[in-house]
C-alpha cells in the first residue's frame, strides 16, 4: 500500500496535533495554563480572534541538500498563535508565558516521535503595541530536520 502522506505533511500532522492536544492542567508535574479553543494547519484569520486562544501551523520554506542516496530537509515552520487577554493581564508578561509554554511543549519530543532528527525555536515575535490591550499574538519559528531517500519523499530514513 502506498503512503498518502509525505515525511512533510506528517512532521506538519504531528506538530499540529502536539499542539492540539494540550489540555489545561495537564500534565500533573508542570500543568498548563490554558488550552487552544483552535488549531489548524493554515495561517490564521480574522475569525481566530472570536477564540480564546487560537495556534495556527504552516510551513513557510524548506531547503534540500542531498547525500548520497539521502534528501537532508530544513523545514521552516511558524507557529502563530492568538490570545484574548483578561483584565488586568499584562500583554508583554503573557505573550512571554505563552511562547514559553509552546516551546516547552515543542521540546517535549524534539523528534516528534522519530519523524524528524530535531527541531528546534530558532526565533520568536511578540507583537505588543500597548499596555492595556485586550488581543494579543505572537509567533515561533521553528526550524525542523529531517531526511527521505532520495526519489522517495514519502519514506524517511
Amino acid at each position: 500500500m502506498t503512503e498518502t502522506l509525505s515525511v512533510r505533511d506528517k512532521i506538519l500532522e504531528k506538530l499540529t496535533d502536539l499542539f492540539a492536544s494540550i489540555v489545561e492542567g495537564q500534565p500533573v508535574e508542570r500543568p498548563f495554563p490554558f488550552q487552544f479553543s483552535l488549531v489548524t494547519r493554515t495561517p490564521l484569520t480574522e475569525e481566530s480572534w472570536k477564540k480564546a486562544f487560537s495556534l495556527g501551523v504552516h510551513d513557510t520554506a524548506e531547503e534540500e541538500e542531498e547525500k548520497a542516496d539521502v534528501i537532508y530537509c530544513m523545514l521552516s515552520v511558524v507557529l502563530e498563535w492568538r490570545a484574548t487577554l483578561s483584565a488586568g493581564e499584562k500583554p508583554s508578561q503573557r505573550g512571554n508565558l505563552i511562547t514559553n509554554w509552546l516551546k516547552y511543549r515543542l521540546y517535549q519530543d524534539r523528534t516528534l516521535g522519530g519523524l524528524c532528527i530535531n527541531c528546534v525555536s530558532h526565533r520568536n515575535e511578540l507583537y505588543v503595541e500597548e499596555a492595556e490591550q485586550k488581543r494579543l499574538s505572537g509567533a515561533i519559528f521553528v526550524r525542523v530536520l529531517y531526511r527521505y531517500r532520495r526519489g522517495d519523499p514519502w519514506l524517511r530514513v
